[in-house]
């Protein structure tokens, strides 16, 4: 249940025997007659043995792409993906299962559900007010550190829980047990892209916003003036509104 970013993290830790056990299924469904290369169906796993890693098994899934909108066929095939993986874990004998998010990140699949709980955001520390990776991890150290959230306080606001984590970008890309990253060729920590991410976080604090006004407020595209600020924030043109939970 891999990104590509994942997928090279596995393959690392893996020794590359796992990536190579994919490639061999890949090349034995490719139609080499017609030119034309297999793709894996969204919501059909395959599974490779864990080799290096702390698990038995690895389960692979493609999920659904949101290009366009949300629409109930692309959830439905989200749930399969789900669906399908937990099938092949009783099929294999597994008693225990890890998820990723899928589909989320560079797949566009929304993770503001009305049932979803708890996102671990991994916290890359070059995003920009402008992005959503960079409001997130503005949110996450405003539960933590202001509204002191755990997941039951966060459940009882009605609001999902944003778990920021830190981790190593040099060599095998480890996690730390800190918010805080240290990017790829750096030996310092850092918690935010710039001064912007923590003007912003210091706007939520002082106006002693709530996470739905929060979202509301800066996931909405605005030029710098307008929005109050010296520096543009917002990163969507248009925005469906905060889902805090029934």
């Amino acid at each position: 249940m891999c990104s590509g970013s994942r997928m090279n993290i596995l393959k690392d830790a893996a020794k590359k025997k796992e990536l190579s056990h994919c490639q061999i299924y890949l090349k034995s469904k490719m139609d080499y007659p017609s030119g034309m290369d297999y793709e894996q169906p969204t919501a059909v796993p395959m599974i490779t043995d864990g080799y290096n890693l702390p698990a038995k098994k690895v389960i692979h899934i493609v999920g659904p792409i949101v290009q366009y909108e949300l629409t109930p066929s692309l959830e439905k095939d989200l749930s399969d993906c789900y669906r399908s993986t937990l099938d092949m874990c009783k099929e294999n004998g597994l008693n225990s299962v890890a998820f990723c998010c899928i589909s989320t990140g560079d797949f566009n699949f929304c993770t503001e559900f009305r049932t979803l709980k708890l996102v671990v955001c991994f916290n890359r520390a070059n995003r920009k007010v402008t992005d959503g990776g960079g409001l997130i991890a503005e949110v996450a150290m405003y539960e933590k550190d202001t509204l002191g959230y755990d997941l039951a306080k966060a459940n009882d606001a009605g609001d999902t829980l944003y778990l920021l984590q830190g981790r190593d970008e040099n060599g095998k890309r480890t996690l730390r047990n800190s918010n805080r990253t240290i990017r790829l060729g750096e030996e310092k920590e850092t918690l935010f892209n710039s001064s912007e991410n923590e003007k912003q976080l210091k706007t939520m604090i002082d106006k002693d916003m709530k996470i739905e006004d929060i979202l509301n407020t800066f996931a909405i595209r605005q030029r710098a003036g307008k929005n109050g600020f010296d520096f543009d924030t917002g990163f969507a043109d248009e925005y469906a509104g905060y889902h805090t939970h029934d």
